[in-house]
């Protein structure tokens, strides 16, 4: 077992134990030496209960789910065995619009996801196998314990659109999805859908029908499917996809949007959403590459009586630390009920912004893959912080807290980014029935990969503890409200 520290009042008991003075005034000074912030507990609950962690399969599962099944059970179990890896629950699956045969491709090989449909313009004749990447993941995921998943498109098929490319349209803005093929394009959706339903025994959640909608970057040549759609074809397609859910078979999938870019841009276009298009929504979704003013969301999304899911975000800082305070920030001002990266598996020419990276366009080079920082840093969250938990109130904007539905754990995740400095945390008004806490710190830093640095066993909760918060670093600390006999 690795050396611990254990926690001590307004310090941590040195290694040598309780009777070697000399270490332990040397611990405190080293504590002391920094600036130091007290934080008291709160016991208020905010937001929604907490839905889970996810990942996008798309691109990383349409090439490592056709690969070696040793290297793609073990990537599985990295990140959907609870046990074993990250935990996370939800997916979203990508039905592609699969590119025209007709015209140079210009999609990077790992963004080349096919269409279901066995034929151009047969959106009645669809097969799973079309997709054998994806689906192997999706079911790979539900075996591990993910329990909910959401459907997302990129772009429509080729063969519906005014460009014939699932690139984009000819001219930036402009919408490519042809006005006659709305109905035929929800079609596709439900169709695609149910299919997968029945293939994994899951009922999807919702269904995205777009994909950063009204961002200027999605123009025929791009080297990723992308679409065009204004506000009043998106409320068209909203509406078309309404009725045809209402009837198929998919009596537990509600509609997603706007999955914009920013939430700047969402807020600006749920607030143009017309009442018949809001009450259609089951859920506001958004990403979170451009985050200003989020709590004008979160309040929007409020009046609305709309949840929120965070269903897209992902940064090129390997060190983990720009994740960890982009998780922080979206759950305490925007309160999402879920929080979803874009690919946990990245290619080796962009190994900063995968958990795990290895070579997804060039695929038969070698079956090697590596487990990033990034890994540990998300793992802080997903193995801590669980479906069902509760968010707190905090007043620290670098600092998380989530209750467990029995109220026997709480969970705190810290990140700090600059100098160490020192937390004086204060719980006695949480847990007010119960006197003491086994409490544990885990923590991931340049040196350390989610290591237990400290624990102490029965801790008196009208006492407080203080921890020294590494540089570039973050802190997860679990209090286990036990009842001894």
């Amino acid at each position: 077992m690795p050396h611990e520290r254990r926690i001590s009042v307004w310090g941590i008991d040195s290694p040598a134990g309780k009777g070697n003075d000399l270490a332990m005034i040397s611990w405190l000074a080293e504590l002391c030496s920094g600036s130091s912030t007290d934080l008291e507990i709160s016991a208020q609950a905010v937001g929604n209960t907490f839905e889970g962690w996810g990942t996008s399969l798309a691109w990383f599962a349409n090439v490592v789910g056709k690969g070696p099944t040793e290297r793609k059970e073990r990537m599985a179990d990295l990140l959907f065995d609870e046990q074993q890896g990250l935990g996370l629950n939800i997916v979203r699956y990508n039905i592609g619009g699969g590119e025209n045969p007709n015209i140079p491709v210009t999609l990077e090989p790992r963004a080349c996801i096919p269409g279901l449909y066995t034929s151009a313009h047969q959106v009645n004749s669809l097969s799973l196998e079309q997709d054998s990447g994806q689906l192997w993941f999706l079911h790979a995921a539900v075996k591990r314990g993910a329990d909910k998943f959401e459907v997302f498109s990129n772009s429509p098929p080729y063969f519906m659109t005014k460009s014939g490319s699932v690139t984009g349209a000819k001219c930036s803005q402009e919408n490519n999805l042809l006005e006659d093929q709305v109905d035929i394009f929800t079609e596709y959706l439900c169709k695609s859908t149910q299919l997968l339903e029945d293939s994994c025994s899951l009922k999807c959640t919702s269904i995205e029908p777009f994909n950063e909608p009204v961002s200027s970057w999605w123009k025929f040549g791009g080297r990723q499917e992308g679409c065009y759609f204004d506000c009043p074809l998106q409320e068209k397609t909203i509406n078309s996809l309404y009725e045809r859910i209402s009837k198929s078979e998919l009596s537990c999938c509600g509609i997603a949007a706007p999955d914009t870019y920013s939430t700047e841009e969402a807020r600006t276009l749920v607030n143009s959403y017309s009442m018949q298009t809001l009450s259609q929504l089951a859920r506001i979704n958004t990403h979170t590459y451009s985050a200003k003013e989020r709590k004008k969301l979160s309040e929007v999304c409020v009046q609305k009586g709309k949840e929120l899911w965070v269903s897209e975000y992902g940064d090129n800082d390997n060190s983990g630390i720009t994740l960890a305070h982009t998780i922080i920030s979206d759950l305490k001002e925007l309160n999402p009920s879920a929080w979803i990266y874009w690919q946990a598996i990245e290619d080796s020419s962009a190994p900063s912004w995968g958990f795990l990276v290895c070579h997804l366009n060039q695929p038969n080079r070698d079956d090697s893959f590596s487990i990033e920082k990034k890994y540990y840093i998300m793992s802080q969250f997903t193995k801590f912080i669980r479906p069902g938990f509760q968010q707190l109130h905090i007043d620290d904007s670098t600092t998380v807290g989530f209750r467990s539905p029995d109220e026997s754990l709480l969970v705190l995740v810290h990140v700090e980014r600059g100098r160490p400095k020192t937390y004086h945390i204060h719980l006695k008004d949480y847990h007010h029935n119960k006197d003491t806490a086994d409490i544990s710190v885990y923590r991931t830093s340049r040196e350390e990969n989610r290591k237990r640095i400290a624990f102490h066993s029965r801790w008196p909760l009208q006492r407080r503890f203080s921890l020294e918060m590494a540089a570039n670093s973050v802190t997860t600390i679990v209090v286990h409200f036990v009842v001894y006999e």
